[in-house]
């Protein structure tokens, strides 16, 4: 099961990002959460630092056990609904943590809130697509 998470979570994570990548580069705005987890951080040595690869990461396999153990608990199916809901919510929730860590930040990054709240829900809705897509291949 922990090999399953960790799958399900790469995938998951891999599609979110790729999703923030492309809506930086169409917005011209920094939207790559791993790149700004490192400037809150590790702010004194900002270059190269996998810091932020790391939380980013750490949080998305906390987030896949939660989705397994709502499947599991509720003997759920991961469909449609689930994957925009879960997305929603996960979503929402990573807009509270941005928010506690960049007021509890002496030198947060310099972010366009609106613009990046709004594509880190929606980052999130793929994130759970890709986590769920996953799933089902494990289950055939």
């Amino acid at each position: 099961m922990i090999i399953r998470i960790l799958v399900e979570a790469f995938a998951g994570i891999v599609l979110m990002t790729l999703f923030s990548y492309i809506m930086s580069g169409l917005a011209k705005k920094n939207f790559k959460e791993p790149n700004l987890l490192n400037d809150l951080l590790n702010q004194a040595n900002r270059d190269g630092s996998l810091a932020g690869w790391a939380v980013h990461y750490s949080i998305g396999v906390l987030f896949t056990a939660i989705y397994e153990a709502i499947w599991l608990l509720w003997d759920l199916a991961p469909e449609f609904w689930f994957t925009l809901t879960a997305g929603i919510i996960s979503g929402i929730i990573g807009v509270i943590g941005w928010s506690l860590m960049l007021k509890l930040s002496n030198d947060p990054p310099k972010i366009a809130l609106k613009d990046f709240y709004l594509q880190l829900v929606l980052a999130h809705v793929f994130f759970v697509l890709g986590v769920v897509i996953t799933h089902r291949l494990f289950e055939a």
